[in-house]
């Protein structure tokens, strides 16, 4: 649950950038987009080397 929990925060991210601190809305997708692919491939490549 706690993992869930942080992630759900990090969806929020989007709004509390937009209004507290300017960010526009589509770049704090595009952040939030490359974060979530970068650990889509690093996720099954870390797994693997813990397994050599």
């Amino acid at each position: 649950m706690g993992g869930m929990g942080f992630y759900c925060l990090i969806g929020l991210a989007n709004y509390s950038a937009s209004i507290g601190f300017g960010i526009a809305t589509v770049a704090v997708g595009g952040i939030l987009t490359f974060t979530r692919i970068f650990d889509a491939v690093t996720d099954p490549l870390l797994a693997f080397y813990s397994l050599l």
